[in-house]
Order: structure tokens, then C-alpha cells, then sequence
């Protein structure tokens, strides 16, 4: 029995590429353990990136993609806003802290709550605002995780 066509067929299938967007914004959507292991992957893909001397500094949930079973980082052009640390908002060129700002944003977006229900006052206070009202605003983002984070 030939394999050899079977293996053709295999190698032809592309694996679509998921971005922790997706992730994020999706219907179902992992549980707070396999959203960690994301963020947990991203940091270390960024460490590396940096042990190579490249600050990327345009950190994003479209950026981080995984694709055929690894995370890889598809920096776009421009950095979105919200992700960029306030001394690239000034316009300095920023260094390996810049990242680190930029996972901190990710990680409460991507753990607590669905995108776009969690907004950072940047750069006046930390302050953050809940639309539905059970937490109120600044103090600690931990005060406002499920249990099990």
C-alpha cells in the first residue's frame, strides 16, 4: 500500500493561519489556560527576538499568529496605539521595555474579557473602564479576574 499520494495531499492542505485576534474576538473561545499558553508563547517568541538584539516595538493580537503549529510574529508597519508604550507615543524610539508594555496590554485583553470591553485611559491613569459595570474603574486587574486566573 503507497503512501506517497496520501503524503501529496497532506503537504497541499495549507493549515490556516490563526492570529490571537481571532482567538480573542472568537465565539468559542479558549479557556483562560490555553489563552495563557498564547501569551505564555508570545513572551518567549519576543525574549528571543530581543537575545537577537530587535526591539519590536509594534506588538499586536493581529501580529501574533500561529501558523503550522508554531507562533510566529508578522509585525505590521504601523503600531496600533493601544499597544504602543507611552515613550514611543512621545516619539522615542523605545527599547525591550516597549514589548514588555505591549504584552502587558495584551494579557488582561486576551484573559478577562472580550476585546474591546476593557479600554486603558494611556497615557493620563491607569484607570480602566467596564462597560457593564461590575468592576469599577483603576485599582488592580486581578481584583476583576475570574477566580481560576
Amino acid at each position: 500500500m503507497s503512501t506517497s499520494g496520501d503524503a501529496d495531499r497532506l503537504a497541499s492542505v495549507k493549515e490556516p493561519a490563526v492570529s490571537l485576534r481571532t482567538v480573542i474576538e472568537a465565539t468559542r473561545r479558549l479557556d483562560e489556560l490555553g489563552t495563557a499558553r498564547w501569551i505564555e508563547i508570545a513572551a518567549e517568541v519576543v525574549h528571543k527576538a530581543q537575545g537577537q538584539g530587535q526591539a519590536l516595538g509594534k506588538l499586536t493580537p493581529e501580529s501574533l499568529v500561529m501558523r503550522h503549529g508554531k507562533l510566529v510574529l508578522e509585525l505590521p508597519q504601523l503600531a496600533a496605539y493601544r499597544y504602543t508604550a507611552p515613550e514611543r507615543l512621545r516619539g522615542s524610539s523605545g527599547d525591550r521595555r516597549s514589548d514588555v508594555w505591549s504584552l502587558g496590554v495584551l494579557v488582561p485583553e486576551a484573559i478577562i474579557v472580550r476585546a474591546g470591553e476593557v479600554t486603558l485611559a494611556l497615557p493620563a491613569t491607569p484607570a480602566i473602564a467596564y462597560p457593564n459595570g461590575t468592576c469599577s474603574p483603576g485599582g488592580s486587574l486581578a481584583y476583576c479576574a475570574p477566580e481560576r486566573v
